[in-house]
C-alpha cells in the first residue's frame, strides 16, 4: 500500500501505566516513601500493527479495559505511547473529551473561538463558519451567557457542533454519538453518515454494537491489549458476541442449564416467498415467517417455544411464543410462526429461540439466527414507526 493511501499507520505500539500500591497521603507518608517503588507495570497495549486507508471507516470493540479508548488518545496524540511509532496523514478532529478547553465564565461564542482554536482552527474559518456553528449547536438564545449557566446537555452540543465544524479528514470519536436530546441526536447521525459519503476516515470505539455495524465496514476487536481479531464487522461483532456470551456462560452459571428433556431440530425464518432471510439484508416492515421443529426426548409434558428479538448488543427488543403444548416421549412438532411486520431501524438484529417446560426452566441450547434491516428512512432508537402526521 502505498503513502498517499494510507491515512493513520500504528507499527509495534505498545503503552503501559503504573498502578501504585500504597499511595502516599500525608506529607510524612511522602517522605518515607521516597525511594520507594511500590508500583507495578500494567501494559495496556501490547506490540499493536495497524494501518488504516484514507477513506475507510473501522470501529474499536472489546470490554471494558481492553485498550480501546488508549490506543485512539494515542493516535489523537493525547498521551504518547512507551514503544512503537504513530503515522497521521490528515487534519484530524477527536470526539473524544468534549468540550476540553470551555472555559465557564466565557460565553458559549467565546469558547467556540477558543475551543476551535485548540483544534487548529484558524480566525478567519470561525468567523466563516461560526452561524453554522450557533445553528447547528441549537442554543443561539444563549450564546452570548457565560457556559457555566448551561446545562450539560448545551454544553456538549456546543462542543459537539465546534468539533464537527472542522472539516477533518479523519474523525477519531469515543462513545460520544448520543449526545442531547432524540432531535439533536438524529442530527448527530446523520452528520456522521454525512462524514462517511464524503470518505472522511473514520476510527469509532463504542459498546453500542448496532453502531458499530451501521457506521464501519471493517472492525477490530481488542482483547487485553492486542488485536485478537480484525475484519468485517459484521463478522467480527459475530465472533465477539459468540465469545463475551461463552464467558459469560462460564463465569455466571452452572453447569447443569438445561434439562434436555426436549432439543430444537430445525430453526428457520423465510420471508413471504418462502426464502430464507437468515443472515441476509431485508427491508423494514416486511412480514417473516418462523419455523420451528422441536422434539421431546424424555416423558410426556408440556412445551413451550418462545423466539426471542435483540439487537446486535443483545438487549431485548420483544418476545413472541406458541403457548405450552402437549409432547409424548420422541414426538416431533413443527411450529409455524406469523409475524406480520418487522418494523426495526437500519441495523443487524439477533433471533433466537428457545424452549421452556411449564416451570420456566430452559429445555436446551438456544438456536441463534441473525438478519440485517434496512430502513427507507432512518431514525433514532430501535423501531421505524409507520406513521403519518395532518395538521
Amino acid at each position: 500500500m502505498e503513502d498517499n493511501e494510507i491515512a493513520i499507520e500504528v507499527k509495534n505500539l505498545s503503552k503501559e501505566f503504573k498502578i501504585f500500591k500504597d499511595k502516599p497521603l500525608t506529607l510524612k507518608e511522602k517522605l518515607l516513601m521516597l525511594r520507594s517503588d511500590a508500583y507495578t507495570q500494567f501494559k495496556v497495549l501490547k506490540d499493536i500493527n495497524l494501518t488504516v486507508k484514507k477513506g475507510e471507516s473501522i470501529g474499536l470493540i472489546g470490554h471494558n479495559g481492553c485498550g480501546k479508548s488508549t490506543l485512539l488518545s494515542l493516535i489523537a496524540g493525547i498521551m504518547y505511547p512507551n514503544a512503537g511509532s504513530i503515522k497521521v496523514n490528515g487534519r484530524l478532529s477527536c470526539l473524544i473529551q468534549l468540550g476540553a478547553g470551555f472555559h465557564p465564565d466565557f460565553t458559549g461564542r467565546e469558547n467556540i473561538y477558543v475551543n476551535a482554536a485548540i483544534f487548529g482552527m484558524k480566525r478567519k474559518d470561525v468567523d466563516k463558519n461560526l452561524d453554522s456553528i450557533i445553528d447547528f449547536s441549537e442554543i443561539r438564545e444563549f450564546i452570548d451567557n457565560p457556559i457555566r449557566t448551561y446545562s450539560s446537555g448545551m454544553y456538549l452540543k456546543l462542543a459537539f457542533s465546534v468539533a464537527i465544524h472542522i472539516n477533518p479528514e479523519i474523525l477519531l470519536i469515543d462513545e460520544i454519538l448520543a449526545v442531547g436530546d432524540t432531535n439533536f441526536q438524529k442530527k448527530c447521525f446523520a452528520k456522521m453518515r454525512e462524514f462517511k459519503r464524503k470518505k472522511v476516515t473514520i476510527v469509532l470505539v463504542s459498546h453500542n454494537l448496532s453502531s458499530v455495524s451501521e457506521f464501519c465496514d471493517r472492525c477490530i476487536w481488542l482483547q487485553d491489549g492486542i488485536i485478537k481479531r480484525d475484519g468485517k464487522s459484521k463478522e467480527v461483532i459475530e465472533q465477539y458476541l459468540s465469545f463475551m456470551s461463552g464467558k459469560q456462560v462460564k463465569s455466571n452459571e452452572p453447569e447443569e442449564k438445561y434439562t434436555n428433556e426436549a432439543i430444537i431440530l430445525d430453526f428457520q425464518i423465510n420471508d413471504d416467498n418462502n426464502k430464507s432471510i437468515i443472515g441476509k439484508d431485508i427491508k423494514s416492515g416486511i412480514s417473516i415467517h418462523p419455523t420451528i421443529t422441536i422434539k421431546k426426548i424424555k416423558e410426556d409434558g408440556k412445551i413451550k417455544a418462545e423466539i426471542l428479538f435483540l439487537t446486535a448488543d443483545n438487549q431485548l427488543i420483544s418476545v413472541i411464543d406458541s403457548g405450552f403444548i402437549e409432547l409424548k416421549k420422541d414426538e416431533t412438532a413443527t411450529l409455524n410462526f406469523n409475524v406480520k411486520s418487522i418494523p426495526f431501524n437500519t441495523g443487524r438484529y439477533n433471533i433466537k429461540s428457545v424452549l421452556k417446560r411449564e416451570d420456566g426452566i430452559e429445555c436446551c441450547k438456544h438456536q441463534e439466527s441473525n438478519i440485517t434491516i434496512q430502513a427507507d428512512y432512518e431514525n433514532i432508537g430501535i423501531f421505524n414507526l409507520d406513521f403519518t402526521c395532518k395538521k
